[in-house]
């Protein structure tokens, strides 16, 4: 998270912004100036323990999806319904989504995928449903600790999970951490909107290359650089 407040600040784009994946959307707004990074720390832990608990309450599962369309999918994820709750919890690039929901929707909804003639259907090893209605009890939880947390005008846009599209202000910040718990990720769209928005590079911060991958999926002409040591920024100052 600090790492990405130096390097975003330092990135050459001609068009700076943010975003992250699930947990790493806090680190964009550590890297706008947002919320400091001591405070973040404390946050993501109150968000960690509160889904954790969740889980604990209501056992669930994830799996991923590779080869339909989120359209087909998200259909697909209703009609499962009926044995369980499941839904599309990262909408990640075209045709790669992870499903959400209790033991018996998504191995209903699995079941379902394989027969619309999904390419791969695989089980997530996870501890809990994450981005699903399951995880509801850790939104107030979550709430609380927003509240007691200072967030300031972000220095440059950050994209939120909730709706792809830039949040506006301190007051829609709040509310789109606090409904991202059981919202779905939706990743896809946020890169595009981001290239329509100017982004012209991304930057991966942290170890590996899974968002340069989803990325390249997504928009295979944009460029795409990894960060995952203190070194690596001086090669972009």
């Amino acid at each position: 998270m600090h790492l990405s407040s130096i390097t975003c600040a330092c990135a050459p784009t001609t068009r700076i912004a943010a975003a992250g994946h699930s947990l790493g959307e806090y680190s964009a707004y550590v890297a706008s100036g947002t919320i400091q990074f001591h405070e973040a720390i404390k946050l993501v832990r109150a968000r960690g323990v509160a889904m954790q608990e969740a889980g604990n309450e209501n056992k669930g599962t994830m799996a991923a999806v590779i080869g339909l369309d989120s359209g087909k999918v998200e259909s697909l994820c209703n009609d499962a319904s009926s044995e369980g709750i499941v839904q599309c919890a990262n909408f990640n690039s075209p045709g790669q989504i992870v499903i959400s929901g209790s033991v018996d929707g998504v191995k209903k909804a699995m079941e379902l995928c394989k027969t619309a003639g999904a390419k791969m259907v695989k089980e997530l090893v996870v501890s809990a449903a994450f981005h699903s209605p399951l995880m509801l009890s850790a939104k107030e939880k979550l709430n609380s600790a927003l509240s007691s947390t200072n967030f300031y005008n972000p220095k440059f846009p950050v994209f939120t999970n909730v709706t792809a599209k830039q949040v506006e202000g301190i007051s829609e910040i709040k509310s789109k951490l606090y409904e991202q718990i059981t919202a779905p990720v939706r990743w896809e769209e946020t890169i595009m909107n981001m290239i329509k928005d100017g982004v012209e590079e991304f930057y991966e911060i942290g170890p590996g290359n899974v968002l340069q991958g989803l990325v390249k999926r997504i928009n295979p002409d944009v460029k795409r650089f990894g960060i995952d040591k203190f070194e690596d920024v001086e090669k972009y100052l």
